[in-house]
């Protein structure tokens, strides 16, 4: 990126900056920071009935309590009114904007018909070519393209195509001559030099109105990415109307936000994270604070030991006990769930045949074989994932009680004759016998031979992956073949995995991802939230205000380190 990067942050005065707002904001200054570019605060105060000078003092002072600071002062859109009327007149001389004088009544008739007949509410173009002379009431509308697409690439969401028809002649000036949200947005981007706008995907809809507005001035229009929204428990965008939290509200109930990790990490009570901290960090925490996160206590054994004789809790969440209780608290199955479907997606996007069975007048093309190796939250995951996308799915398990999960999804189980059950009492695998696996490896070496997509899954809690496939099953298996091992991390269910590689042998490709999760962040950071925090409200004691380390309780017993 040769120019220098300009990004903004546009909230309407019409009530408080709220949680969700704050997060847009965030992720506009953290881009153009990340490109040693400008971020700026417009001010959009042109709905002169709903915005209040309270509003925007509040707006302001919350991004300073949240430590954005922006590059410039404040710009309010109210302001510029006049270079807003100017764009309008130079669209009515080139033709792509006219006047218009039909009634509200018409419109509420039209748009009455069109939804009984089951249409896409629009304007009709009534006056598009009747070349009407300005006079008091009118409006002005912008002549959209009929013909052709708008295509732009976002770059969240990737390439969006939308056809000009599905787009109607909106409105530029109302009756009372004021400016219209969509003209007056491109108007004062291309005066403050906006290369990107970052902005909630609830404007996608706009953005190919915006860029038809932009072709017609003349501008170039920016770069656009729209970041998925908050949603409440409703499943809606979080928004002022829908009673999201301001930020003004935790500034009130006591929260401080602060630019300096090593104090904040000491004065700190309760630490939430996902993996340990750096050794710097956790040298800097004090006696009696509490830990939550996922620590891997079996490969973190000395780091974790130092952290108790420091009088430090250290809870592990992937120790929770398998009760009912816990669910509600159980990263393992929330995060597994959603590896186990990405597992699937990824592999099947790098299989080079198509998964479900084709039949056309050119050849039948049969459907993808798939073989899911351990049948835990995750592969049960992928069973469900692949058979909806058409495969034909395997299981393997040495757990015998995940016969009938298997087959209730759709999948067939490969067993073997005098099967143990390989079960520990909280639900988990545990190694199994020689003989076993010798007699498991003899009818998965057969069974990979016709076998298109491996999905690993099997782990043991506390130890090394077992190593399931083995090269030289690997060497009788299909050329195109992948499997996908997301045991990677714990050394792998495959011989020849390597930790966020590709490896390809004998013409299997072999992928070893170690953090899939990433590919699904908003996913996983909701479900992982959601855990961590049913797991402290567990841990608090609402009465007394504190964190109560009530070893009776299994939960808290299980997953203390100690």
């Amino acid at each position: 990126m040769s120019k220098k990067i300009v990004t903004r942050f546009a909230p309407s005065p019409t009530g408080l900056l709220h949680i969700g707002g704050a997060r847009t904001a965030l992720f506009a200054w953290l881009f153009a920071k990340s490109h040693e570019g400008i971020c700026l605060l417009r001010i959009e105060d042109t709905d002169i009935e709903r915005s209040k000078e309270e509003y925007t003092k509040a707006i302001i002072s919350s991004f300073s309590w949240l430590g954005i600071d922006f590059d410039d002062k404040p710009v309010y859109q109210s302001h510029n009114k006049a270079a807003h009327l100017e764009a309008v007149q130079s669209l009515l001389k080139k033709g792509s904007a006219y006047y218009c004088d039909c009634t509200s009544e018409r419109l509420n008739e039209i748009r009455s018909a069109q939804q009984k007949a089951g249409d896409k509410p629009k304007y009709d173009g009534k006056c598009r070519d009747l070349n009407h002379t300005f006079r008091e009431g009118m409006v002005v509308r912008f002549r959209n393209p009929q013909e052709g697409t708008v295509e732009f690439n976002d770059i969240v969401k990737g390439v969006i195509e939308i056809s000009n028809k599905e787009m109607d002649d909106l409105i530029l000036i109302r009756t009372n001559g004021t400016p219209t949200y969509n003209l007056s947005v491109v108007v004062d981007d291309k005066e403050m030099g906006i290369t990107h706008v970052i902005r909630g995907d609830d404007h996608i809809n706009n953005t190919p109105r915006q860029i038809n507005i932009f072709k017609a001035l003349g501008y170039n229009a920016p770069i656009y990415g729209h970041v998925p929204m908050i949603l409440g428990e409703d499943n809606k965008r979080l928004s002022k109307r829908h009673g999201a939290v301001g930020v003004e509200e935790y500034k009130e109930l006591g929260v401080k936000i602060s630019s300096n990790e090593t104090e904040t990490l000491k004065n700190a009570d309760v630490i939430i994270q996902l993996g340990l901290l750096s050794d710097e960090n956790l040298s800097n925490l004090k006696e009696n604070q509490t830990l939550v996160g996922v620590f891997n206590p079996y490969n973190n054994k000395e780091k974790i030991e130092n952290l108790s004789k420091k009088n430090i809790n250290v809870f592990s969440l992937e120790m929770l006990p398998r009760i009912t209780r816990a669910q509600s608290m159980d990263i393992l199955s929330s995060q597994a769930n959603l590896a186990g479907y990405k597992a699937v997606v990824e592999s099947f996007a790098n299989f080079e045949k198509a998964i479900p069975m084709m039949m056309t007048a050119a050849g039948t093309i049969p459907a993808a074989k798939v073989l899911v190796v351990g049948a835990g939250v995750a592969g049960l995951q992928a069973i469900a994932t692949a058979k909806r996308m058409g495969a034909i799915v395997f299981a393997t398990d040495v757990r015998m009680a995940s016969k009938e999960q298997v087959e209730s999804l759709g999948g067939k189980f490969l067993t073997v004759e005098g099967s143990e059950n390989l079960e520990t009492e909280g639900g988990y695998a545990k190694e199994a016998s020689e003989e076993f696996k010798k007699k498991q490896e003899d009818l998965l070496a057969e069974t990979l031979k016709k076998i298109d997509i491996v999905i690993c899954t099997a782990l043991i809690p506390g130890k090394k992956a077992p190593l399931i496939i083995k090269g030289s099953m690997i060497d009788n298996m299909q050329s195109g073949s992948v499997i996908y091992d997301l045991a990677a991390i714990q050394g792998g269910n495959a011989e020849f995995t390597e930790v966020d590689k590709i490896i390809i042998k004998n013409g299997v490709k072999i992928m070893g991802e170690t953090n899939i999760l990433n590919k699904l962040p908003v996913s996983a950071s909701n479900l992982y939230s959601k855990n961590v925090f049913n797991f402290v409200s567990n841990l608090y004691d609402k009465e007394n205000k504190k964190i109560n380390i009530n070893l009776e309780d299994e939960i808290i017993n299980k997953t203390l380190i100690k």
